[in-house]
């Protein structure tokens, strides 16, 4: 057993329990060296106890991918799966596939991040794909594919800073207006409900899931595998109440009889009937619930719950400075004073008001 470097790269070399001698490659860089020294005294410690010593299990990432892809296809969300296999087949594996998993390092992933780039996406979208492969190499490791992640420890860029925008009584009026029927009922619902829009909670809504005695609906959320209970306003539960007699579906949001599969255009539509030409999301107006709830003094744990975070450190620094936002706005429209408020100025205006 041996630890060796071979034009940059660090192996460890060893004899496995038929006598075979292995090279197993751990990349470049003191990180490997350390990786690869670690290992060596995983096998001299086995050796020592007696212990059987096979062969590391060679894999690649388009293996792995298709593993992780049999045993979780059922429990992620189609749109999750969509991206996994784009990413794969379109940008991981014409790079990487072939290698190796215990031959990469860090710097391998580098060109995968610059092919992603290159399809203009956002960062946002770059960190999410980044994420599905972490989750396919962690995945990996704890189920004994592979025995370390290659690309643990890299640093995703960070996103541009999305400034939410506060939507005032006005402009939730203003677009309420100008929606078609079915935008402005799904607008309400997810404003009063807090749950995230689209497929993920707002589309999977059925009235089934409306306790109509005790004034909640519970939400289940795919994004966390958890179902939360939301208490509702009496206005709006008698509007659901309404609706509910009118349904034509087992879902609450749907259009023509059928669920709704998406509202971009329609939202867009409305956006542009109302004038608004700033950024404007659907999403914007659960970041509404959470704000004007905290803004009315909510209880940060219970707006928490509310919106199915995992911490309330994720609603304090998400929804605070928004809260603050707002009590500024107000201080701003306090009327102007355009006298100076002095003693005599005052005695003055007393004494003309005695006249009058």
């Amino acid at each position: 057993m041996a630890i060796v470097e071979r034009n940059g790269r660090w192996f460890c070399v060893y004899y496995d329990e038929t006598g075979k001698q292995i090279w197993k490659a751990f990349g470049r860089g003191s990180e490997a060296k350390r990786a690869a020294q670690a290992f060596d005294l995983e096998i001299k410690a086995k050796k020592k106890r007696g212990l059987k010593i096979a062969q590391t299990y060679r894999i690649d990432i388009t293996e792995l991918a298709e593993k992780y892809l049999e045993a979780k296809a059922n429990q992620l969300h189609p749109h999750t799966l969509q991206g996994i296999v784009f990413l794969i087949d379109k940008i991981v594996s014409p790079i990487l596939g072939g290698k190796n998993i215990h031959s990469l390092t860090k710097r391998d992933l580098l060109p995968v991040v610059k092919k992603l780039q290159e399809r203009n996406l956002s960062q946002a979208s770059i960190n999410r794909y980044l994420t599905y492969l972490f989750a396919i190499l962690n995945w990996g490791v704890n189920n004994d594919f592979i025995q370390f992640n290659p690309f643990k420890g890299f640093k995703k860029a960070k996103e541009p800073q999305y400034k939410v925008p506060i939507i005032s009584k006005e402009l939730l009026q203003k677009l309420l207006f100008h929606s078609a029927e079915h935008l402005r009922w799904a607008i309400l619902v997810e404003f009063y409900t807090a749950c995230r829009p689209g497929p993920s909670e707002l589309f999977k809504l059925k009235w089934e899931d409306i306790d109509f005695d005790n004034g909640t609906i519970s939400i289940y959320s795919s994004k966390t595998g958890k179902v939360r209970y939301v208490q509702l306003r009496q206005d709006f539960l008698q509007l659901l109440k309404e609706k509910y007699q009118q349904r034509d579906c087992e879902y609450i949001i749907s259009y023509k009889q059928r669920p709704v599969k998406t509202l971009k255009t329609a939202f867009n539509s409305a956006k542009r009937r109302a004038g608004i030409n700033f950024r404007l999301r659907l999403y914007d107006l659960r970041h509404a619930f959470a704000t004007y709830a905290l803004a009315a003094g909510a209880d940060l744990k219970a707006v928490s719950e509310l919106m199915g975070h995992h911490s309330t450190k994720m609603t304090a620094d998400r929804y605070y400075q928004l809260v603050e936002d707002l009590k500024r706005d107000a201080v701003n429209k306090l009327p102007a004073i355009t006298f100076p408020l002095t003693n005599q100025n005052i005695r003055q205006n007393i004494r003309q008001r005695k006249r009058n």
